[in-house]
């Protein structure tokens, strides 16, 4: 027969606690996006989403305050892996251009396959308030940072011009942002590596066939 201490047994009745509230919390994430999927922002409610995550109302104040509080974790949470995984794709070995490349490519590829939930954000008129929040938020600027130091190797390498890398790191962020909420509305859209291939295209290469020369001074 195994005998625990008082302290272990507190240890691992906290531990395991821990471990439950943690999947609560996701499966309130998770039926939180369910709720805004198909009722929108404004039929987002405490109730719907308990029901949803099976769960007692009483559990979400648990670890939420009110649904504004839900909302803003949802959001966070369903854009979390995105994050990580793009972080880890400017910090990999790859070449610059390649990094720009590959971040292109699996932006569009998230927003493609979070259509549904993306669209009713992007189309309640509160979403317009965080838009503006995005630029705020330590995400945003952490990707802007990452983005500029991949654009000051590929300077460093000779594979891109001498241009300010903050700035182009917010140009590159920002096209990707328009060609994604392009392709959520759009009835038809474009296979993602074309569009991918595109926004590269014109960001690395540009979009004239040659560099106008200098006009000679008199």
């Amino acid at each position: 027969m195994q005998f625990y201490r008082v302290d272990e047994m507190a240890d691992k009745k906290h531990e395991r606690k821990k471990v439950l509230e943690t999947f609560t919390k996701q499966d309130i994430m998770d039926a939180a996006i369910q709720v805004l999927t198909h009722h929108g922002i404004q039929g987002l409610t405490m109730d719907r989403v308990a029901k949803e995550a099976g769960v007692a109302k009483g559990t979400l104040y648990v670890h939420f305050k009110n649904k504004e509080q839900i909302l803003k974790s949802a959001v966070e949470s369903s854009f979390a892996p995105l994050v990580e995984e793009l972080s880890n794709l400017l910090d990999s070995d790859l070449s610059p251009d390649k990094k720009l490349e590959g971040f292109t490519s699996r932006y569009l590829e998230y927003f493609d396959a979070h259509s549904d939930f993306l669209r009713v954000l992007l189309y309640d008129r509160q979403q317009a308030h965080a838009q503006s929040r995005r630029y705020r938020t330590n995400r945003y600027w952490t990707l802007v940072e990452k983005i500029a130091k991949v654009v000051e190797d590929g300077i460093r390498s000779s594979l891109f011009q001498p241009l300010d890398p903050s700035r182009i790191a917010v140009i590159f962020i920002e096209t990707n942002v328009a060609v994604a909420i392009h392709r959520l509305w759009s009835k038809s859209p474009e296979q993602i590596e074309d569009d991918a291939a595109l926004v590269s295209e014109m960001l690395l290469y540009g979009i004239a066939t040659s560099r106008p020369q200098d006009e000679m001074k008199l």
